[in-house]
């Protein structure tokens, strides 16, 4: 199905200082293909840290699905959405939860061929890092931190609510790239399918990572840390053996601490290492 070498892969997720349960999750895999997956559940709809377990399990075995049919294409952006939250509210149902649990960012990326997929549903930041060394994101962001979630696709009245508290959804998403120093940004449809593929040759690494990463703060100074800081931080991997991001992670964050800095968001991050 791939030719692409995947030299490795992990995940790492965390509270954030100010929480009580952690509503941010992540995981890799193998088979049928290599895969990682990050998701950030809401903070303001109950049993998020449930839901997105659940929906995170529900994206791996969607993929697990499509490709164990010897489908050789891709997954649409739209059937992979929809097949995601089906199966998810079918859980919550089975649980006795209401839908809002599921509520949650559903970031992914796997090889295909000669290429990384990468499929966006809500937001956070793409990470990567090129054969030559040079770091690059992307970010996405919606207008009062409200992301589209998936539930909302199964929902019309609550997709209704959102539509009218975002005037009718249009350009409430950004959309930045970084690279070289410099960022570029431009406005989306709340409901753009974010689908981005990068060419195996080219990268290293791919990175997902939920919008905790912008949350660190420097705690008695009240002063937030770049973002840009972070994610060099996070990708700064010494070693790339075994669990990679589970340790550059925990170095990374015990060295804050000493600093006084502390992320007041959960924090997600999952990496892919692409071989040569």
């Amino acid at each position: 199905m791939t030719a692409i070498s995947i030299e490795n892969l992990d995940w790492y997720f965390t509270i954030g200082k100010p929480h009580i349960v952690c509503e941010d999750y992540a995981l890799t895999g193998t088979a049928p293909l290599p895969h990682i997956i990050v998701c950030d559940g809401c903070s303001t709809s109950e049993h998020t840290d449930i839901g997105v377990r659940i929906v995170a399990m529900s994206a791996r075995k969607s993929l697990r699905e499509h490709f164990e049919a010897l489908q050789s294409n891709l997954p649409s952006y739209a059937d992979l959405g929809h097949a995601v939250v089906n199966r998810a509210r079918q859980v919550a149902d089975l649980l006795g939860l209401e839908s809002s649990c599921l509520d949650a960012t559903l970031m992914l990326a796997f090889p295909y061929r000669e290429q990384i997929q990468v499929y966006i549903y809500g937001d956070g930041y793409i990470t990567t890092v090129d054969r030559k060394g040079i770091f690059a994101y992307l970010k996405f962001a919606y207008e009062q931190n409200m992301p589209y979630y998936l539930t909302y696709w199964i929902d019309k009245s609550r997709r209704d609510v959102y539509l009218k508290t975002n005037q009718e959804g249009n350009a409430v998403l950004t959309l930045a790239e970084y690279r070289d120093g410099h960022e570029d940004v431009r406005t989306l449809n709340y409901d753009a399918p974010l689908v981005f593929t990068f060419a195996r040759h080219d990268y290293q690494l791919i990175a997902l990572t939920s919008d905790g990463v912008s949350s660190f703060l420097a705690v008695e100074e009240n002063r937030k840390i770049p973002v840009l800081d972070i994610l060099q931080q996070l990708v700064a991997y010494k070693t790339t053996k075994g669990d990679f991001v589970k340790r550059r992670t925990r170095r990374m964050l015990k060295e804050y601490e000493k600093q006084g800095i502390y992320p007041s968001d959960d924090v997600s991050v999952a990496t892919l290492l692409i071989g040569n």
